[in-house]
């Protein structure tokens, strides 16, 4: 599990660099929420004790803060609501 969050970090790496932010903004939500459901579902299944699974959650949503987020678009605003909602943020508390 060492490259987890190093893989994360490249692929958020490459969405920055490849894709036009502005334009492909719906295949971009599409691949960010994929990543933060991979991430949910890697947390569940396997030891985070080195915190790599969390750090990788924040990453993605620190990317989606920096780089993505319109409240015009509200679907999308609606998931990053319950994903940063204090509630069902919990699983993802950095020690």
């Amino acid at each position: 599990m060492p490259d987890f969050e190093i893989a994360y970090n490249e692929i958020l790496e490459y969405l920055k660099n490849q894709l036009n932010l502005e334009t492909d903004k719906q295949e971009l939500f599409k691949i960010l929420l994929f990543l933060i459901n991979t991430i949910s579902r890697t947390r569940t299944n396997c030891d985070d004790s080195n915190g790599e699974i969390v750090r990788s959650f924040y990453a993605v949503l620190n990317f989606i803060k920096e780089f993505v987020k319109e409240a015009d678009d509200k679907l999308f605003s609606l998931i990053y609501s319950e994903l940063t909602n204090p509630k069902n943020e919990y699983d993802f508390e950095l020690d």
